[in-house]
């Protein structure tokens, strides 16, 4: 038992660490790895940009199911059951994450006829995602008597595990990028190239012109959420490490994501509509801390009545 917590707590460890390796690479590489890396054939196959994207969050979510079972495995709660239910939250996240871009952009009422398609092809957003994947998990764990702590917290750490790495293609796709840096700090932004979708973006708006040869410098947003992502996977390694009583990491997580979610959503260059991108963040802050603070149930003390 003590050497799979070990291996737990070095998996997300190594995921942490080696995912914001990555994050910080392709942030130098970019924009350069967009035009220039997968625009070229890479072991006999020719990945393009949006592919590149599409391969970096489904690589996040595949390195997540690996995630969720070490955690599982080192809370001795890697069950048939356990692991259905990440595996139901997966679906719900695949499903939400299509279903909160298509409210964004056509409203509630053309969203439900785009649900069958893949949320990779042209847009997601994680809110709705992941509220969608607790829901199915929630009631997978009801229905099934499945033990929802441990479950619980192996969804944290895909979740987690999803951010750190899939926003490595978001850097690449020049996706989610943030606002225009100001002058002191134009050296660790972020420039794309003309014809790029942030060239495109800033072109729109009047901050380029036509003849400029690149974008003016962004934040580098992707970046920030992976290192936060790779921040909050350090936090839960902690726990797992000192033993936290099961549902720890799923609330640390519930606490910390909307903090840092929120915060960062207000350096996006092109802010998103703040219903469901906010909205779902803080209404899970606000539950979670709830649910921490509540105070614990007490055992009522079992008194035997004599028989005169």
């Amino acid at each position: 038992m003590a050497d799979l917590r070990a291996s737990g707590v070095g998996v997300l460890r190594g995921v942490a660490l080696v995912g914001s390796a990555v994050a910080i690479v392709a942030t130098v590489l970019s924009p350069s790895a967009g035009e220039l890396l997968f625009h070229h054939t890479v072991l006999g196959w020719h990945i393009t940009t949006p592919e590149a994207y599409a391969l970096c969050w489904l690589a996040g979510g595949a390195l997540g199911l690996v995630v969720a079972v070490a955690v599982l495995r080192a809370q001795d709660a890697a069950t048939p059951r356990t692991i259905c239910g990440v595996l139901v939250w997966t679906a719900g996240v695949w499903i939400g994450a299509r279903w909160h871009y298509l409210i964004d952009t056509q409203g509630l009422s053309a969203s439900l006829s785009g649900l069958g398609s893949s949320p990779l092809d042209s847009g997601a957003r994680l809110p709705l995602a992941f509220l969608c994947g607790a829901v199915a998990a929630a009631l997978w764990c009801l229905l099934t008597r499945t033990p929802w702590r441990e479950t619980g917290d192996a969804l944290a750490a895909h979740a987690a595990t999803l951010e750190v790495v899939g926003r490595t293609g978001c850097l690449i796709a020049g996706c989610c990028t943030g606002r225009v840096c100001p002058a002191w700090l134009s050296a660790a932004c972020l420039r794309y190239p003309s014809g790029s979708k942030p060239f495109l973006e800033q072109l729109a708006a009047g901050v380029v012109d036509v003849a400029s040869p690149m974008s003016a410098p962004l934040l580098p947003l992707p970046l920030y959420f992976a290192l936060a992502a790779a921040g909050t996977l350090l936090l839960m390694a902690h726990l797992l490490r000192t033993r936290a009583r099961p549902g720890s990491m799923l609330t640390a997580f519930a606490i910390v994501w909307p903090i840092w979610k929120i915060g960062l959503e207000l350096l996006r260059a092109t802010p998103r509509p703040a219903g469901l991108m906010l909205g779902i963040p803080a209404s899970v802050f606000l539950l979670a801390v709830a649910f921490a603070l509540w105070p614990p149930r007490r055992a009522v003390p079992i008194s035997y009545s004599r028989e005169s």
